[in-house]
């Protein structure tokens, strides 16, 4: 029972230890502030790599197959980049983190000792962007707008795409003018202007082949080709040069 108590009082420490990357983080803010205020893009760019590297090294002490350990480390890293989380959040990634590697003392260390890390950057940034003012946006966001509010907007994009995708089904088998005539009329009123704009060819704020279609040019190409498709499906640019001097 002595031995368990002794492990749990050396987490504690080390949870403390660990998270003094915060007040340091403070410190070095404070005496080179003006030095520091051009880093702010680096300072983030730490602490997503600090989290995504810990999330990685975890995953790798699952013995999994270098096939599959390279997908998750593709994914996870393009969701971090993507929706890059706050520090309340990665705090929390990193409590589940230190969870499950309790018994791999290892990973244990290197687990805090990443936790360290990522609080230099993020009490840099408290500094640099005034203390009240990003409490107040990480109380107010506990899941960032980076994190959440896009991602709630991204899978609202999707599932609307895909709605109008059903219903864009039937011109694909009609001629031109119909098929034309068709979206004029079912689908191009209630299309939103975030898909429009991947639509978008001569920078009109809208969507090339309506305005086309509104005057009366029908002949215009069904489809601009399957990577287009899947960019504005999934709310990516798009490359539609190539319709520039369609006429």
């Amino acid at each position: 029972m002595g031995a368990f108590k002794v492990d749990i009082l050396n987490i504690i420490l080390a949870i403390i230890v660990s998270l003094l990357g915060l007040p340091v983080g403070f410190l070095l803010a404070k005496i080179a502030k003006e030095e520091l205020e051009y880093g702010k893009i680096y300072f983030q760019w730490m602490r997503r790599i600090i989290l995504i590297a810990a999330i990685l090294f975890v995953f790798y002490s699952f013995n999994l197959k270098i096939g599959t350990f390279i997908l998750i480390a593709i994914m996870i890293t393009g969701l971090i980049i993507r929706f890059d989380p706050n520090a309340i959040i990665s705090y929390f990634i990193f409590s589940i983190l230190l969870f499950r590697v309790l018994e791999n003392i290892n990973l244990l260390v290197l687990t805090f000792s990443l936790v360290f890390l990522y609080g230099l950057p993020t009490g840099a940034l408290m500094i640099l962007r005034g203390f009240v003012n990003y409490m107040r946006e990480e109380i107010e966001n506990p899941i960032n707008i980076g994190f959440g509010r896009k991602l709630m907007q991204k899978i609202k994009y999707v599932l609307w795409v895909t709605m109008l995708e059903i219903l864009t089904f039937p011109s694909l088998f009609m001629e031109k003018k119909k098929g034309a005539l068709y979206h004029l009329k079912f689908v191009c009123p209630i299309c939103p202007s975030s898909r429009k704009k991947h639509r978008d060819v001569h920078g009109k704020s809208t969507c090339w082949w309506e305005y086309n279609w509104l005057k009366g040019k029908y002949n215009v190409p069904k489809h601009f080709g399957m990577i287009n498709w899947i960019k504005q499906y999934i709310g990516y640019g798009t490359n539609l040069k190539k319709f520039r001097n369609f006429k």
